[in-house]
């Protein structure tokens, strides 16, 4: 699986340790021929950083495409597979822009390079990649990066007004869509977008340092939906809690775990339940009843 050539080198080891997790994690999730089509997706489920992956291209112990698909560089060094269990790779066209050098290793080529004769010395060629532009400069794509788009036009001029610190927001992209993507399911993109354009002007969601997240709870959706003014945002979202906690406590059999008899609310609050028959006070702590 791994050549003790390349793992136990000291250009190997002389990497930090996540950059070698993720090297180990690549070559266990690669296919036949050594082609990995999802890297980055590998790299957060290992705990790495685009440092991580940046070092390994670095140290050509990868070679990137710009598809988003990479390779193993001695990837025939590390592994060898018989004949009738061997699978070609899906991905023909960036097969087909590498060679094999006498070693057993993968060397990328430009298709001029490819007419000629191995037999010359091949030199290393750059990798040639194409910049993606940031969303803020693009055309959006689809539903949910034309919300992300609409927020950083907001964030960017609330910058640029000296009401945010920030340059650039802080966020959980990977949370964000999930949310984004539930918010349009709900409300509709005409809906989504209106509050967040009215979040801009919003004071509870700009003190907060104006993060999508934070737009897109469903306190604060309600209240910029609903043309709540930002005073009554933070009651707005109590009033969603209780209701989430009244929820929780509805799913669970409120009787006493002593005599069996059911509980009432005694706080008001949903937070503590009174035994009328042994006097005792129980909470709901996650799913299970105690007693307080």
């Amino acid at each position: 699986m791994f050549s003790k050539t390349i793992v136990l080198s000291d250009a190997f080891l002389d990497m930090p340790l996540s950059a070698r997790c993720l090297y180990f994690t690549l070559g266990m999730l690669a296919d036949d021929d050594g082609f990995v089509n999802s890297p980055r997706a590998i790299m957060r489920q290992c705990g790495a950083s685009e440092d991580d992956m940046k070092v390994l291209i670095a140290k050509c112990y990868l070679i990137p495409f710009e598809s988003g698909i990479v390779v193993i560089k001695h990837w025939r060094i590390n592994n060898y597979l018989r004949c009738d269990r061997y699978q070609q790779t899906k991905y023909r066209e960036e097969k087909e822009r590498l060679v094999v050098k006498e070693n057993g290793a993968y060397t990328l080529v430009n298709r001029v390079q490819q007419e000629i004769p191995f037999e010359i010395p091949d030199v290393k060629m750059p990798v040639v990649t194409t910049e993606r532009l940031p969303l803020i400069k693009r055309e959006p794509k689809n539903e949910l990066e034309i919300v992300e788009k609409a927020y950083l036009l907001n964030y960017q001029q609330l910058y640029e007004a000296g009401v945010l610190k920030l340059e650039k927001p802080i966020i959980n992209w990977t949370v964000s869509r999930k949310q984004t993507k539930d918010c349009i399911e709900k409300y509709g993109l005409d809906v989504v977008l209106q509050a967040v354009e009215k979040s801009r002007s919003n004071d509870f969601c700009i003190q907060k340092g104006y993060v999508l997240t934070t737009i897109l709870s469903a306190g604060v959706m309600a209240g910029l939906i609903n043309g709540t003014e930002h005073e009554n945002v933070s009651a707005a979202i109590d009033e969603h809690k209780k209701e989430e906690q009244k929820k929780i406590v509805e799913a669970h059999p409120r009787v006493c775990s002593y005599c069996g008899t059911k509980l009432l609310d005694s706080s008001g609050i949903l937070a503590k339940w009174f035994c009328q028959n042994c006097r005792r006070e129980w909470g709901l702590r996650g799913t299970v009843w105690v007693e307080i």
